[in-house]
């Protein structure tokens, strides 16, 4: 009964359960350091991973834009030969434009008919309009492996405008401009096309042009196809006017001078080619992608107005291309891109449900 053995044991029990619970926090700090800095791997991954989406949705972005870009340059450049025409005409190197001489096809006021035009301005805008749609048809020719060419092809010239356009002088009433320059550019339209009709039967338009000499034929067919007539009103001249008018196109007469108003120069016809892909509406998908990814890196519970703005634009769209209407239409490239993303495996149900995916495929397999 008077060993002190006990007491030791009793003390060396203490010690024991104060290391135990000092190796228990240390392993406790050490697990959450371990946590820690896996939470911090697993962030850098995700960030690696987001900016790597982000590269590849901007590169797939700026592709897209080189091939539209890349197209119009390379037709630019076809075009430029046309300088030397009776016209004159000046070619935009970025967007092909084609930009004709102030005075090369100047109407009357308030003038619609070609016939209204001097013989020799006729004459000069036929073998103009010959020549250009030459052009075109032969830059989709040298690249298409067969005769016909399909105006919905990836690099293909879908339209070929005809864009009339007017002074200030009816821009007050709404009836008077838009009715000017649509009848303008359509005045041109069916005078070229019966130009190109009479020189298919007598192949008599591209005789001293080697690259469509007897495609006469082909070449009123395919300009039967694209060739439209757009008026401009007088936008063009409203803009040309802007310090002064404001934007207030319907009130030119009081802020503008009485020689600005029926500026001649305004009174004509323009043309250019529209570029089937150069319709963006299928980069919107990117760019959701894109404001999404970024979103996901902030604050989950935060929506951004640009991302907000971004996927209102998206939803107008699906709406519309899950109406059965749609389908086939060439022009909305954006209802291929959203059926494409509802196949996509990888695609989310919040993603589906902005896509409305259910709609889009189901008007898409019952066309």
């Amino acid at each position: 009964n008077t060993s002190f053995w006990v007491t030791y044991s009793d003390l060396a029990t203490g010690l024991m359960l104060v290391f135990l619970l000092i190796m228990v926090v240390m392993m406790f700090q050490l697990m959450r350091q371990q946590v820690a800095a896996k939470n911090q791997e697993d962030q850098a991954r995700r960030q690696q991973e987001s900016f790597e989406n982000n590269r590849e949705a901007v590169e797939q972005i700026l592709n897209e834009l080189t091939i539209i870009l890349g197209t119009k340059t390379e037709l630019a450049k076809r075009l430029e030969r046309l300088e030397n025409t009776a016209l004159q005409p000046t070619v935009d190197p970025l967007t092909a434009r084609i930009q004709l001489r102030q005075d090369s096809i100047n109407f009357d006021s308030g003038e619609t008919a070609f016939s209204s035009l001097s013989r020799e301005t006729q004459d000069n805008v036929l073998d103009f309009g010959a020549q250009y749609i030459c052009a075109l048809w032969k830059s989709e020719r040298a690249d298409a492996a067969q005769a016909y060419i399909d105006p919905t092809g990836s690099k293909a010239i879908q339209n070929i405008k005809i864009m009339g356009t007017a002074d200030l002088q009816g821009s007050s009433d709404l009836g008077t401009n838009p009715y000017v320059t649509a009848a303008r550019a359509q005045s041109v339209q069916v005078a070229l096309l019966e130009h190109l009709e009479k020189c298919s039967k007598s192949n008599s338009c591209y005789k001293h042009n080697t690259e469509c000499e007897g495609q006469d034929m082909a070449i009123w067919r395919y300009a039967q196809e694209r060739l439209i007539a757009v008026g401009l009103s007088h936008s063009e001249h409203c803009t040309e006017q802007k310090d002064a008018l404001k934007g207030d196109c319907a009130n030119a007469s009081s802020k503008v001078p009485s020689k600005d108003i029926a500026s001649a120069d305004h009174r004509r016809v323009d043309f250019s080619a529209e570029i089937t892909n150069s319709d963006l509406s299928s980069l919107l998908i990117d760019m959701y992608r894109l404001s999404s990814s970024i979103k996901s890196m902030g604050d989950p519970k935060q929506e951004s107005a640009s991302f907000t703005n971004i996927r209102g634009q998206v939803q107008r769209a699906a709406l519309a291309c899950s109406r059965p209407e749609s389908q086939g239409r060439s022009s909305a490239q954006v209802c291929d891109a959203l059926r494409r993303e509802c196949l996509n495996p990888n695609t989310t149900l919040d993603e589906e449900s902005d896509f409305k995916c259910t709609e889009i495929l189901n008007a898409s397999s019952n066309p």
